[in-house]
């Protein structure tokens, strides 16, 4: 943090941002959705403190409780024991921070939110050096998102997702700019196997994404090729995959993840989706409805409460940027290959959440994690030189 070049004042003043919007989170979630997750995993970190007091021992070792008999399931949404173990290391957390907050909701919130607040720093270091000069661009991009802000200030998973997304990104960006490749590497791996056991999907987007980011920085002048060779050699894993190794098939595990989804019960912005078969053909149906939900919803037209009218506010606004950054400034701007990382990476990720996510409200807090990666690309080259506005 005392090298990320930002003045104490500055880093005070987002910092208090950041945990002012942990405890709005806190207490909006409180007022209108006390039973829901926020204060739901709030309620399993107390039960879990009360065994962490009276049987230590039970507390740390019930982690590798399996009431399925099986560790099969590993990309399963319910019924698997690695779906569950996501929540439960999150409990675990919980209750040994109430030992220093004596259960108070806010001051974990205030502990985690020091945590996640290393992902920004990490992100804002990234981005100021490919954009030295667009500091406040670059503050704003990392750190003062709307909906990311939000969402990754709660108690939840999202939080600790923001967090190790960046820290990744971080490692893989200065692996081979730093003169200590040690600690890059131990940051990758560490941020790597907690995002394999937090939100898997994303894991899987970003190893082939790191190899193309990884051998552009090695051949600059071959970075079609590069894109071209792994691309298609993913294509044909896919494919191998698919059709010699089915139970492994990553289509199917699209598919299984939909189906879990909609079994849920309907939400206030769900939306219409077809059930997705696990073939190429129809993925490349439900294409167009995944693109829509995830890249134009929610709309101006979709019915929702105050909170998601502030979403569509804050969508229109990037959608604008996109097409601004698209007509005048795409062509010229230079790309560095950490751009097309953080395109490819979203896109991606983009994808998977229209695909399997069927209501608008999930949507909105799943995609908020990422948009960092390529709103702050937008506002750093959204400036020109003498007319222009300069961030």
């Amino acid at each position: 943090m005392k090298n990320a070049g930002l003045s104490n004042e500055i880093v005070l003043s987002l910092f208090s941002i950041k945990i002012l919007a942990g405890l709005i989170v806190g207490c909006i979630s409180l007022k209108y959705m006390p039973s829901g997750d926020y204060w739901g995993l709030h309620k399993e970190g107390l039960l879990e403190w009360e065994v962490l007091v009276k049987d230590p021992k039970n507390f740390f070792t019930s982690i590798l409780y399996n009431p399925y008999h099986h560790y099969n399931g590993f990309f399963d949404s319910v019924g698997s024991y690695w779906n569950d173990l996501k929540n439960n290391i999150l409990f675990k957390i919980l209750a040994v921070l109430n030992n220093f907050s004596q259960g108070n909701y806010y001051i974990n919130s205030l502990f985690l939110n020091f945590f996640c607040f290393l992902g920004h720093i990490a992100l804002y270091k990234i981005f100021i050096s490919m954009y030295p000069t667009k500091k406040w661009g670059v503050i704003f991009g990392c750190f003062l998102l709307p909906s990311t802000l939000f969402f990754s200030s709660a108690i939840h998973k999202d939080l600790i997702v923001f967090t190790a997304t960046a820290f990744f990104s971080y490692g893989l960006f200065f692996l081979n700019k730093k003169s200590n490749n040690k600690i890059q590497i131990a940051i990758l791996i560490l941020s790597a196997i907690t995002l394999l056991f937090i939100r898997n999907y994303i894991i899987l987007v970003l190893v082939p994404i790191s190899i193309v980011f990884y051998y552009s920085n090695k051949f600059p002048n071959k970075t079609f090729k590069i894109h071209l060779i792994v691309f298609g050699i993913l294509f044909s894993a896919i494919c191998f995959i698919h059709f010699l190794l089915p139970n492994y098939s990553p289509l199917i595990i699209i598919s299984n993840k939909q189906f879990d989804f909609l079994q849920l019960p309907c939400s206030n912005t769900e939306l219409n989706m077809q059930i997705l078969k696990p073939t190429f053909l129809d993925l490349f149906k439900n294409l167009p409805s995944a693109l829509n939900h995830v890249f134009l919803r929610p709309s101006v037209f979709d019915k929702g409460n105050y909170f998601l009218w502030i979403s569509k506010f804050e969508l229109i606004i990037y959608q604008v940027a996109f097409l601004f950054y698209l007509c005048w400034f795409f062509i010229k701007s230079k790309k560095d290959p950490f751009f097309y990382y953080c395109m490819f990476f979203v896109f991606f990720v983009f994808l998977i959440i229209g695909i399997t996510i069927p209501n608008t409200g999930s949507i909105v807090r799943y995609r908020s994690l990422f948009f960092p990666y390529i709103i702050t690309h937008f506002i750093c080259t959204i400036s020109r030189q003498n007319k222009q506005i300069i961030l």
